[in-house]
């Protein structure tokens, strides 16, 4: 059972979004403008900006997601195909 958690923690892929502000907006004060709640609160973008931003790397990853599973499908098609004994013709 042990192995299997393993397994399951070993799948998981965290991915880290970070925001974009305005141009100039940082430039003064780099420290106020550090996460997405800066984002939403403190930046001319504001909440839309934060919509925006998560849910374009969100798509961006489910559609990465989607390609390395069918990829890794054929791969893995390709390798049952390959591990098939042959059968041999009967010979009367």
């Amino acid at each position: 059972m042990r192995h299997l958690h393993f397994f399951r923690i070993h799948q998981i892929k965290p991915y880290i979004i970070f925001p974009i502000f305005a141009p100039g907006e940082i430039g003064g004060n780099p420290k106020t403008f550090t996460d997405f709640n800066d984002l939403a609160g403190k930046s001319k973008l504001g909440k839309v900006g934060v919509k925006r931003q998560v849910g374009a790397a969100v798509s961006k990853i489910l559609l990465n997601e989607d390609r390395r599973q069918e990829q890794s499908q054929k791969l893995d098609q390709a390798q049952q195909t390959e591990h098939r004994p042959q059968r041999a013709a009967r010979m009367m």
